[in-house]
């Protein structure tokens, strides 16, 4: 404990006479202050100074956190041991102080296993029941320290077909709900949910979307990405004292034995148990074998005929996260879109996990991922998002990345030789791509459809990835994307290992595209994004380092003045149509993962919007790798599977149906009809 060192240093000053006498002066004056704070700190406790987290915690900001002065980690851990008692007071009246504060509802129903005897008491246990389970002791103890880290501050939600060009219509759609809640006037400062909340505003690089491909690209530094998103100076030390308690206070590793074996998780309810349904089967024709879990965030969700007869004959199971969870009813409105992902991940059985999102069916099999290179050694592998990396600046200073001035990548490329194209003459603030520095996360943003990690070895990347999306809406999301495509939780994961330094393997192959070509124009309709096997992956970066390699040692060996003629090199490399980046990354490649985000293959939506016919009628294939005329039976396949359940199945019906008056058998004709036009064309 701090207190005593400083008793320790004390006693080594009396001891060694006259020429310390300064030191023990500083020590008794130390030693007495500290134990006034520690009288004061019983006085607020005494006194009630607990009856509210935000109380404790506007606290630990203005007393713990040691601010710029302080520079030795040490003394902060020290810190935060000798407070060890005030957050434990703090946990003991949290759900209370949640529940009289108003910033969540706490759920006041009984655990479900104290009611309906023993056959109901089998029913939980068959579908994620256990009170006291040590997963639900463990992530509790999780969840009190997230929530106890509540930043007070934020921004507005940028309204829908307002802020960024291209905003993705996904993340629109799952963000519906807490759009309702948020979104504000464009000026002004209000309260809402607890925070503080600032508008949005731009730079001089205005609302646009600094993260496309454009030609000329800009050069994202530094000092262009701080140009963007305006951070208020409140919100700037709002988050670094959050982003630090929870650093320090989550868990360094989960018990062991907690997690086991191998495994798929998605996440279901309202209309995405039939995507979740559809992906299952496409998982079992592809020759997957691996069990699936499939986590239903409400019990109002829950699905009977789904969870108790159609998956378990797919080797698929439920898991209602609030029988799973027992603890997640006191915060029943803390949880929901993308923080179910979160949940999910931590929540299921297994230690190595392919989470899949609902409407990303698999294409080819994807149990041989778990056995290979590159996971066996990195423990987490990641795919690529279409857009470049547009994390702002600051955020690298609140959460206290070590980001150094040294380039050590390429864009995508961190497989060549620095020496192409780094001259280490460039001002890192002005001229080099903030994303191509040291420390930071690399490019190019993260595509979260598909997410393999080993819970083993990055426990600590998912407890703060749980942290970034629970607070990303008003904190996170605007700071990782500020406001380009796709906001939302796929940044938090790779960005959570970045900070730890756990090691991620970033596939290199770009996403394709699915869609189609309008028949009167040259437009390109996307409708979904095609991810790649990482195994052939990791095999061409290898081939692509060795040539890149090969190649700088060989123009060493033939240039005495090769240092001025990098520029030369490098461009040769980008000009070689057989072994530049991508051509070498496209290299034996295969799809391995459709993710179908707009439409959805969901034939109510299909037919209600005339997704599947042009302006004129006409029937079109609509997902079609890179709109190319074959799709070697992958539409078909999703509508023979429509068919199976909507008109062979006796009595199928889901809530989503059920709820939007919809009668499966009805459909029948309209997919018999789609079939017919697939084997045709």
């Amino acid at each position: 404990m701090r207190i005593n060192a400083h008793i320790r240093e004390l006693q080594r000053a009396l001891l060694v006479g006259r020429r310390h006498r300064s030191a023990v002066v500083i020590t008794l004056l130390v030693l007495v202050m500290m134990l006034i704070g520690g009288q004061m700190v019983h006085i607020y406790l005494e006194a009630g100074g607990t009856d509210e987290i935000g109380k404790g915690f506007s606290y630990y900001k203005e007393v713990l956190d040691p601010g710029e002065g302080v520079s030795e980690k040490e003394d902060r851990e020290h810190e935060m041991i000798e407070h060890e008692k005030i957050r434990d007071k703090l946990f003991e009246k949290g759900d209370e102080a949640v529940k009289e504060e108003g910033e969540w509802k706490v759920a006041e129903a009984e655990d479900a296993l104290s009611e309906g005897g023993e056959e109901k008491k089998e029913e939980q246990e068959a579908f994620g029941g256990g009170e006291e389970s040590e997963l639900s002791k463990f992530l509790e103890k999780v969840v009190r320290v997230v929530i106890t880290a509540k930043p007070k501050t934020g921004f507005e939600l940028e309204k829908a077909g307002a802020g960024a060009q291209g905003q993705g219509a996904d993340a629109q759609e799952d963000g519906a709900d807490a759009q309702k809640d948020g979104a504000h006037a464009a000026t002004g400062v209000r309260y809402d949910n607890g925070y503080k909340l600032f508008p949005r505003r731009y730079g001089a690089n205005g609302v646009v979307n600094v993260a496309v491909h454009d030609d000329p690209a800009p050069v994202l530094s530094e000092q262009y990405l701080s140009q963007c998103l305006e951070l208020p100076d409140e919100v700037y030390d709002d988050l670094r004292a959050s982003h630090f308690y929870v650093t320090q206070q989550l868990p360094q590793t989960h018990p062991a034995g907690m997690y086991k074996g191998d495994g798929i998780v998605m996440v279901g309810g309202g209309r995405y148990s039939w995507l979740v349904l559809l992906a299952v089967e496409n998982l079992r024709r592809a020759g997957s074998q691996l069990p699936v879990e499939v986590f239903i965030p409400t019990e109002r969700e829950y699905e009977p005929q789904l969870c108790e007869s159609l998956l378990p004959r797919l080797n698929a199971r439920c898991y209602v996260l609030p029988r799973r969870l027992p603890f997640i009813k006191k915060f029943a409105n803390l949880f929901g879109g993308y923080q179910y992902k979160s949940l999910a991940l931590l929540t299921s059985s297994f230690e190595r996990v392919l989470l899949l999102d609902a409407d990303n069916i698999a294409v080819a099999n994807p149990d041989g991922l778990f056995a290979s290179e590159p996971f066996q050694t990195r423990g987490m592998v990641l795919w690529p998002d279409y857009w470049r990396r547009v994390a702002h600046p600051a955020f690298y200073r609140l959460a206290r990345f070590a980001v150094g001035a040294r380039r050590v990548r390429n864009g995508q490329d961190n497989l060549s030789p620095p020496q192409l194209y780094a001259s280490g003459m460039e001002n890192p603030v002005s001229d080099i791509p903030l994303h191509d520095r040291q420390g930071t996360v690399p490019d190019l943003t993260t595509e979260s459809g598909q997410i393999l990690v080993n819970k083993d070895t990055h426990m600590r990347t998912l407890l703060l990835s749980l942290y970034y999306n629970l607070y990303g809406p008003h904190q996170y999301y605007p700071l990782l994307s500020q406001g380009s495509s796709g906001e939302g939780d796929k940044e938090t994961f790779l960005t959570a290992a970045t900070y730890y330094g756990e090691d991620v393997y970033n596939v290199k192959r770009i996403c394709g595209s699915l869609g189609y070509w309008l028949r009167d124009s040259a437009e390109f309709i996307g409708v979904g994004m095609a991810q790649h096997d990482p195994v052939v992956d990791f095999r061409n970066t290898e081939h692509f380092r060795e040539y890149t390699a090969s190649r700088l040692k060989q123009f060493q060996e033939s240039n005495p003045n090769w240092s001025k003629l990098m520029p030369q090199l490098l461009k040769s490399i980008e000009e070689d149509p057989e072994n530049n980046f991508q051509a070498t990354m496209n290299r034996n490649q295969r799809p391995l993962f459709f993710h179908c985000n707009f439409p959805k293959p969901d034939p109510v939506k299909l037919k209600a919007d005339n997704l599947v016919v042009d302006k004129e009628g006409n029937e079109r294939r609509i997902y079609l790798l890179d709109g190319e005329d074959g799709d070697d039976g992958f539409e078909e396949t999703q509508w023979q599977i429509m068919h199976k359940y909507f008109c062979e199945t006796p009595d199928f019906s889901l809530r989503y149906f059920s709820e939007a008056h919809v009668k499966p058998g009805d459909y029948c004709g309209f997919i018999e009809h789609r079939l017919e036009f697939l084997k045709t064309h």
